[in-house]
């Protein structure tokens, strides 16, 4: 069940960044972390989930990178009156998946 209230968009994700900073240090890993500044400081959602998730892909792109950076990067994709539709996506020097 996703919970819905407001939160500092820019501080989750330095949460996340924050919690996984050591392990991509560790590997001699570069973390970036890129969030476009047409996104709102103050967003509505789960921010929890949000961590979650963003934690999630960062600990598998750098769990199969082995030299080289891991990057997140935010975006707003689209917004009206009441929305922001926001794009995620992490990208690393690592191996890949095979197609």
């Amino acid at each position: 069940e996703l919970e819905y209230f407001d939160f500092d968009f820019r501080s989750t994700m330095e949460d996340a960044i924050d919690s996984i900073i050591m392990a991509a240090s560790s590997k001699g890993i570069q973390l970036i972390c890129a969030i476009h500044p047409t996104i709102p400081r103050s967003c509505r959602g789960d921010a929890n989930r949000l961590k979650q998730v963003v934690l999630n892909l960062l600990s598998n792109a750098i769990k199969f990178t082995q030299s080289g950076e891991v990057e997140v990067c935010a975006e707003l994709e689209s917004e009206t009156a009441t929305h922001h539709v926001l794009k995620i996506s992490v990208r690393d020097t690592g191996i890949g998946i095979p197609q």
